[in-house]
């Protein structure tokens, strides 16, 4: 089996060196039935036992060749199949959506970077051959040395005509690293596997520094090939629960799960773990009514007190009256006293306040000041005539039970006693109860 010279070994492809490999195996094979030894039965002789470690190189040569060639066909593959793809994906973006609810979207394909793939490239030998970041050697010696991996000389030869990758500066630790090692983040900055590892752990510990960023927030997708399996299994895990501002974790001590925003139904958590509910503001078991350490609703409840606001028993919802009777139909639909705060027709409370009902009358003579009076054939009197604000209020009265079945466009710009909106040309009021309401409240009232 005559040696082939390096310079010549470098030129050929992989295909021509598997051939070579597997003829020296048949050689070697052939050699080794052929053989016949005088020494006793059971042993070797120092010839034999050469040739089965050179039979063992050969196969581990083999082996590693088909493997190579695997990974570089699947890399091949990849990079020729990548215009198809584009092209597949640009009709694709082009195509008009099925319905009128939904929309493409465009995922990122990380094989669309010219740097990913020229670094695939060079992992894989496609193309050009160049080095994959090993350094190691062997020993054509007959001396035994200490070697880091058992390395023939054609692989030798092979890597030593191989060009050496860029060295690129880290962002964190300012060392020079092979381009292989470094993980770009999107502002395009690099860093090496442990600064990118640092990064991601102190997320998980410190609250300020998540999310990982560098100049803008670092996707874990991004770099996740670059860091160590474990790491961004847990990092992908408590994702969720960092990016929460406002936590809450169930009050069972031998729980203390994190609830998600999803279990939390206004100020009640369930928790995804052992099923207990927890009061999102105290942070202890759920309970009825109003929290005691809620400060904003303690604040709030002490300027009701004030103002003299009324709450719905249902819903909580505060009420401020200024126009109608103390009959108050919620949004909630439900029907209380605004003096007491009881059911409706569940208390002895008046059904109006005179003082509040008299100012109303006012409000509404001047709005009118040049309208006829609610009796035909009464002569116009003026707004703030005692007798016209007693007539309204009478008139009030009778109509405080309106059901708002009749009303007329008020011409001029008025204003919504609903929403607030000014409008021109789109103010209603109810002819019975007196009411302003712009178009929209008038549909939702109806």
């Amino acid at each position: 089996m005559a040696d082939i010279d390096d310079d010549v070994l470098v030129s050929l492809d992989a295909l021509t060196i598997a051939a070579i490999v597997q003829g020296r195996l048949d050689d070697s094979n052939e050699i080794a039935s052929g053989s016949k030894g005088k020494q006793r039965e059971g042993t070797l002789t120092d010839a034999q036992v050469a040739l089965q470690l050179h039979n063992g190189d050969l196969n581990a040569c083999a082996t590693l060749l088909q493997d190579r060639m695997m990974a570089q066909s699947m890399c091949l593959a990849m990079i020729q199949d990548g215009a198809v793809i584009d092209e597949a994906q640009r009709q694709e973006d082009q195509a008009p959506a099925r319905n009128s609810s939904s929309a493409l979207v465009k995922v990122p394909n990380t094989w669309e970077d010219p740097e990913t793939l020229a670094k695939a490239a060079v992992i894989y030998n496609v193309g050009r051959p160049t080095q994959n970041a090993s350094n190691t050697t062997a020993s054509n010696g007959d001396e035994d040395e200490d070697i880091t991996v058992a390395e023939s000389s054609t692989w030798a030869a092979l890597r030593a005509a191989f060009g050496e990758p860029p060295l690129c500066e880290c962002a964190g630790c300012g060392d020079f690293t092979e381009s292989l090692d470094l993980a770009r983040v999107p502002c395009d900055h690099e860093y090496c596997r442990t600064c990118l590892e640092d990064i991601f752990v102190l997320s998980l510990k410190e609250k300020d520094s998540f999310p990982p960023r560098c100049c803008e927030e670092i996707q874990l997708s991004d770099v996740r090939k670059h860091l160590p399996s474990d790491l961004a299994t847990d990092f992908e895990a408590r994702y969720e629960e960092l990016s929460t501002k406002i936590r809450t974790y169930c009050h069972e001590k031998a729980c203390s799960a994190f609830i998600p925003p999803g279990d939390i139904n206004e100020e009640t958590g369930t928790c995804p773990q052992c099923k207990r509910t927890t009061c999102t503001v105290c942070k202890e078991a759920y309970h009825l009514g109003d929290c005691p350490k809620d400060e904003s609703l303690q604040l709030l409840l002490q300027a009701a007190d004030v103002a003299q606001w009324q709450r719905c028993y249902q819903c909580g919802r505060m009420v401020d009256l200024f126009i109608g009777c103390n009959h108050i139909t919620c949004h909630c639909k439900a029907q209380f006293c605004y003096v007491c705060g009881e059911p409706w027709k569940t208390c002895e409370c008046p059904q109006w306040d005179e003082d509040r009902l008299t100012i109303r009358a006012a409000e509404i003579a001047t709005r009118h000041p040049n309208r006829r009076l609610y009796q035909p054939g009464q002569a116009p009197r003026r707004a703030d005539d005692p007798a016209t604000i007693a007539a309204i209020a009478a008139h009030l009265r009778d109509h405080h039970l309106c059901i708002h079945e009749h009303w007329q466009r008020l011409e001029g710009p008025h204003t919504c006693e609903q929403c607030g909106d000014d409008l021109r040309n789109f103010i209603f009021e109810c002819r019975q109860c007196l009411i302003t309401r712009c178009y929209r409240c008038v549909e939702d009232l109806l």
